[in-house]
């Protein structure tokens, strides 16, 4: 006697959606920028009614499934030699005000590729009630970094001054934010002072564009030889141009700016991990920015939480990668089994009992390779990508129907050759797709297509 084990629960218990339906929803609203109203409208236009709170509980839900990838991702930040930190507007809406609040959300990010380092990319959002000294200090506590890439906003001050093991931090400043300064003042006076300091920060970012993706120890050697005599004939002639300008001019601020930091501008000759700008984390700050233009505010702090939490995961994952199965894996597989987030499709749909147990060992060969057939026959013809967002909310019962039909093929057929079993696999998934719009209609046709096409 055999017991099917109990089909695992989905994220939402007892609900509609699949684990594919709320990646999509993740990837559509963090990736493609559209809030949950938008999707909302789309989802009505095909004739299905979602409110966009039902979006967003299904989203919450998903969140807590993947809290051990997100402190996954900050052990290995923790463990970062350099780290790069900036912050941007996260507006929140204040409830019962109609008003909005101003929180932030602070991007951690670690990225060694420009000297040729082997270490994942990763980026790590935190949302914070606002932007003081004690935000950094609360979520960077236990990281074992030496360096501190930012821009040079006063609250990141605190950080060098508090006491740890490996030394307190050493702040490192951005040279694209000298250059912001003196390009406006090149822009708005065309003054010839302005024009030659963004000349020699030219000079800096030519040699930087040598020797990238290198070793770390072949661009210090770089910048020493050819960087170093450039930043030593560089301080004493803006402090010579200093000297010669209305001191309550902006081109004297922004020269007293860039000698106010001048220790942290040129702690890139000291070691060659360092990036001469903060770059790596503002492109990753971009996406934010998109979304938060179009969802214009976070409905409240835990909202915002999670949003913060979900950029993390979304954004480092590039155009290039299928960002809808990297959450379904994760939120299916993940969930039910921790550590085994790269099992095969097939593990994550238990095969039915068999109709005939007794079977020759080729044949539980055959079957195996039906399988793994079957999920390439899939993925090259992207069915999976065709069903999110489903059309209606039956198409997902059609797809684990369809699975489930396959699953008994593979089962109760005595597959005599590859050939053999590789046709009928092409069969199935033919049929599947003939009939793909009268399933998300009528919710029969697809599983009689496939019963018809047996006999």
């Amino acid at each position: 006697m055999r017991v099917q084990a109990h089909a695992p629960e989905h994220v939402v218990p007892g609900g509609l959606p699949t684990e594919l339906f709320i990646a999509w929803i993740i990837v559509a609203k963090f990736g493609d920028h559209l809030p949950f109203y938008r999707q909302a409208e789309i989802f009505k236009r095909q004739g299905i009614d979602l409110d966009r709170g039902t979006l967003g509980n299904w989203v919450g839900r998903a969140c807590f499934h993947l809290m051990p990838i997100i402190h996954h991702m900050k052990a290995h930040l923790r463990g970062a030699d350099r780290i790069f930190v900036d912050e941007t507007r996260a507006p929140v809406l204040e409830p019962g005000l109609k008003r909005t609040k101003s929180g932030y959300f602070w991007a951690v990010v670690s990225d060694d590729r420009g000297h040729g380092g082997a270490g994942p990319p990763i980026v790590l959002f935190h949302y914070a009630p606002g932007r003081g000294k004690e935000h950094p200090l609360k979520f960077l506590a236990g990281y074992q970094g030496r360096f501190l890439q930012c821009d040079a906003y006063q609250s990141y001050n605190a950080m060098t001054e508090i006491a740890r093991d490996n030394g307190p931090w050493q702040l490192v400043y951005c040279w694209t934010h000298v250059r912001r300064r003196f390009v406006k003042r090149f822009e708005s006076d065309a003054s010839p002072i302005a024009e030659e300091m963004l000349r020699q920060i030219a000079l800096l970012y030519q040699i930087e564009k040598t020797v990238r993706g290198t070793d770390a120890n072949v661009r210090l050697a770089a910048r020493r030889e050819h960087s170093a005599p450039i930043i030593a004939a560089l301080k004493p002639w803006l402090e010579a141009q200093l000297s010669r300008i209305p001191q309550k001019s902006q081109l004297a601020e922004d020269i007293r700016y860039t000698l106010a930091h001048w220790s942290g501008l040129i702690r890139f000759l000291e070691d060659g991990t360092i990036e001469l700008d903060t770059n790596p984390v503002e492109n990753q700050i971009r996406p934010i920015a998109l979304t938060r233009k179009n969802a214009l505010f976070a409905g409240n702090e835990i909202g915002a939480e999670n949003w913060a939490m979900l950029a993390s995961l979304v954004i480092r994952r590039n155009n290039s990668a299928p960002r809808c199965r990297f959450f379904r894996l994760i939120l299916q597989d993940g969930r039910r089994e921790p550590g085994q987030l790269h099992r095969s499709h097939a593990a994550c749909h238990p095969r039915r009992p068999s109709q005939k147990p007794h079977r020759r060992t080729d044949a539980v060969a055959l079957r195996s390779a039906g399988r793994h057939e079957f999920d390439l026959l899939c993925a090259d013809l992207g069915i999976e990508h065709r069903l999110a967002p489903p059309a209606h909310p039956q198409t997902n019962g059609m797809v684990e129907r369809f699975n489930g039909r396959i699953e008994e093929v593979l089962q109760s057929h005595h597959f005599r050759s590859g050939e053999e079993l590789q046709t009928t696999l092409h069969r199935y998934v033919a049929l599947y797709n003939q009939q793909l719009p009268q399933s998300a209609l009528g919710g029969k046709a697809l599983l009689q297509a496939m019963k018809t096409g047996t006999n």
